[in-house]
């Protein structure tokens, strides 16, 4: 997954894990004022919120920590989970995108298909917004069972297809979790963050999933940003997934098009990497190379 997997960020703990002054705090790039001010994916002038991909991986790309060698010698051993946190207190975002597989790991959410196939009435659902983080969650087969409408400090979000069926989105309702419609596959992704803008006026979202996902929001172009922690470590394993990936037969490349516009790189504690970037559209592209 892009977030850490099995290592959920808690969004009101981080503050008492930042370092002292003296231990080289992240610089912290993509902040409100920055994100706002810098040109970004093709989508950046919809009224949405701005996103940024960020993810952890292993030198040769891997994103399951769990699977990756250990630190090095007088490197503290949970430096993976602190950096972690001290970069996403960083960007100042409003919340995150994520996928059903974080939401249900943390907290072990039920994940299956509905025993019914009569449809619901496709119109969004929202609550109001609570005094938490966002947590939005791409679920296009309709498939978590939830029960409460808090995942961490966040508060959840479903972003699901027009089929979606009428006991999931009844189940949602009891739950009190918002939910907007992507399409008839839940794939038009940015009709539901100009919906869950308009509702709830976020600035600032990190996207946190699965290849797959990433993938998606970066083939909609509502990727403004790219933000890579690399750990100095090895997975080595073959057939496991990276930052941004697509299914087998699924067409052209979610990155066709697209080219990175390098913002900064900094070595944080324990030898981790934190590579920023802005993503550019080819027509951006050629017209700056002019």
């Amino acid at each position: 997954m892009g977030m850490i997997a099995r290592r959920p960020f808690i969004w009101a703990n981080a503050l008492h894990m930042l370092p002292s002054p003296d231990r080289h705090p992240p610089a912290g790039a993509f902040d409100r004022q920055h994100a706002r001010v810098m040109p970004g994916g093709q989508g950046a002038s919809m009224q949405r919120p701005r996103i940024v991909c960020h993810g952890f991986t292993s030198i040769d790309g891997r994103i399951h920590p769990d699977r990756w060698t250990q630190p090095a010698i007088g490197t503290r051993p949970n430096v993976v989970t602190l950096t972690d946190r001290q970069t996403m207190l960083a960007m100042h975002a409003d919340g995150m995108v994520t996928g059903i597989d974080t939401v249900a790991g943390a907290h072990g959410i039920a994940i299956g298909r509905s025993l019914t196939d009569v449809p619901g009435e496709a119109a969004n659902f929202f609550i109001k917004r609570l005094e938490r983080p966002l947590c939005i969650v791409h679920d296009p087969r309709a498939m978590l069972r939830l029960s409460t409408n808090r995942y961490e400090d966040g508060q959840i979000i479903l972003i699901v297809a027009r089929d979606a069926h009428a006991d999931y989105l009844e189940q949602a309702r009891l739950a009190r979790v918002s939910y907007v419609f992507a399409g008839d596959d839940g794939m038009d992704l940015a009709a539901a963050m100009q919906a869950i803008h308009a509702h709830y006026g976020s600035s600032l979202l990190v996207l946190r999933a699965d290849g797959r996902t990433n993938s998606a929001f970066m083939a909609a172009g509502l990727v403004d940003q790219v933000s890579v922690l690399v750990f100095p470590g090895l997975d080595a394993t073959s057939g496991e997934g990276s930052l941004f990936e697509s299914a087998v037969g699924a067409g052209p490349a979610a990155a066709k098009g697209t080219s990175l516009l390098h913002v900064s790189t900094q070595t944080l504690d324990g030898g981790i990497v934190w590579l920023r970037y802005l993503v550019e559209q080819a027509a951006s592209a050629q017209e700056r190379s002019r």
